[in-house]
């Protein structure tokens, strides 16, 4: 399959076009497409995510989050199989200002698809000061997906450890923290779970940082069929803008007349 190297700045402008087009003025468009553009550019799967969670986000663009709270710390969100690319930097914006006024946060999201985006997340809250970890099963119920940051960092580890051990989590749902203070970073996470020998995979800090200046100098290779299946979704801008275009020229003619 034939892939091309596209920048990071080409990339992040197609993926605004699409946000635009799926969000339909009720997001930070820019914010999300630099969430997938994080992702792609440190080897992660941010595109095959939004194209398989296209049609769900489109869907629920009037769609209110069910939040439930439990504390002046805690929230709790029933997603209902959304997926996290349509609302996560929405959920990290909450989580800063919490642990902000409050000295730390916990937002646990029920049912909700595509965790991976909570990753930048994570590292978007190193780089406003905060400690900050989110922890997640997927479909496996055998796995246990741990990315973190301390305070001041700009970049996270990331760990998916082979587990079983009961941590308050059932399938697909995720726990996000932040804290002033690390005193609360591994609250939801027995020292069995941090067993290497369970250790599936590890990327590291400097792995990421190797990635991303790879992506950055060589740029993000996606294949020609991904970015023609971006392409038709960001070009609905122009057909609406069109139809929209003809409609209010329609209105003035008729306005001037008569």
């Amino acid at each position: 399959m034939r892939s091309i190297n596209v920048s990071s700045n080409e990339l992040r402008a197609l993926l605004k076009r699409c946000f635009e087009v799926l969000s339909a003025g009720n997001q930070d468009y820019d914010d999300l497409a630099r969430l997938v553009v994080w992702l792609e550019m440190n080897g992660l799967p941010g595109i095959d995510n939004l194209l398989e969670a296209a049609t769900d986000i489109e869907s629920r663009t009037n769609w209110p989050l069910a939040f439930t709270q439990s504390g002046s710390k805690t929230q709790q969100i029933t997603a209902d199989g959304a997926s996290l690319l349509g609302f996560a930097c929405n959920v990290t914006d909450m989580a800063i200002a919490m642990a902000a006024s409050d000295g730390a946060s916990r937002i646990e999201i029920v049912g909700c698809a595509h965790a991976l985006a909570v990753i930048p997340c994570v590292a978007r809250c190193g780089r406003r000061n905060l400690n900050a970890m989110a922890i997640w099963r997927d479909d496996r119920s055998d796995r246990l997906h741990i990315t973190s940051v301390q305070a001041g960092d700009s970049l996270p580890d990331y760990r998916i450890v082979a587990t079983t051990a009961d941590v308050g989590l059932s399938e697909n749902t995720l726990v996000l923290r932040c804290s002033q203070t690390t005193d609360m970073m591994d609250y939801d996470i027995p020292g069995t779970v941090d067993d290497t020998g369970n250790l599936l995979t590890h990327i590291t800090a400097p792995e990421f940082a190797s990635r991303y200046a790879l992506s950055r100098d060589e740029g993000i290779a996606v294949s020609a069929d991904k970015l023609h299946a971006l392409s038709i979704i960001a070009d609905r801008i122009l057909v609406e803008a069109t139809e929209e275009s003809r409609r209010g020229a329609g209105e003035q003619v008729g306005s001037n007349t008569g």
